[in-house]
């Protein structure tokens, strides 16, 4: 089962290689186009995508030029209503890949259902757009800010009704485009609290869980395996 972290670019030192759950895909939220990568950051069975906030010609290149060190695998990025979006990332991800001798469509796009909730249903048009997915994920307390919720769970495991709805959309838009779907991440869960949402999301159907620290991997490789 892969594994998903959501980590900062300053925490990767940390990663422990050694253990034999590892995750497959780290997506990186990183702002500055200059970061400092620590030389330690592990490379091997590591898939790294960034995070990108915004799509600009000029900070897509020169994010990804600031880190190629890590040999990414693609870029994160939040979905909107604009499915455009992601045909214009997809062209300048053409344009990097041919700066820099890689071959074409290389570089992969994650994408995250959160600040516009409502965006998770028309994500299963997203496959109309560009041929570079390679997974979505849902971001709880991101659409519960957009929509104005006071809660975000029901009862320990499962989301208040507005959540589910995106959720639920998130789950099938991803199904539908044949790509990997992440449940969201729980950054102050308790290990028991995590286990039920973690347990709650394979029995949805998800492939996953994105874990908010490295920490919280053990509880849902164990879940998910």
């Amino acid at each position: 089962m892969p594994l998903l972290l959501v980590s900062e670019l300053s925490e990767l030192s940390s990663l422990e290689v050694s253990k034999a759950n590892i995750p497959t895909s780290v997506i990186l939220k990183a702002q500055t186009a200059t970061p400092i990568i620590p030389k330690e950051a592990p490379k091997v069975g590591l898939d790294y995508f960034l995070k990108l906030e915004t799509i600009t010609e000029e900070l897509v290149h020169s994010t990804l030029q600031a880190h190629k060190d890590l040999e990414l695998s693609g870029v994160c990025i939040p979905l909107t209503h604009a499915l455009e979006e992601l045909t214009a990332l997809d062209a300048l991800l053409s344009v990097h890949e041919a700066d820099h001798s890689l071959p074409e469509g290389s570089l992969k796009i994650f994408i995250e259902i959160g600040d516009v909730p409502m965006a998770a249903y028309s994500l299963c048009n997203a496959g109309l757009f560009t041929s570079r997915l390679a997974g979505v994920l849902w971001d709880a307390a991101k659409a519960a800010s957009a929509l104005g919720a006071t809660s975000r769970h029901a009862d320990a495991g499962t989301y208040s009704l507005a959540l589910v709805a995106t959720q639920t959309m998130t789950l099938m838009g991803g199904k539908a485009l044949g790509v990997r779907c992440y449940d969201t991440l729980e950054r102050d869960a308790t290990a028991d609290a995590l286990q039920l949402h973690a347990q709650a999301a394979k029995e949805m159907g998800f492939d996953g869980k994105a874990a908010a620290c490295y920490a919280q991997l053990e509880t849902i490789a164990t879940v998910f395996a």
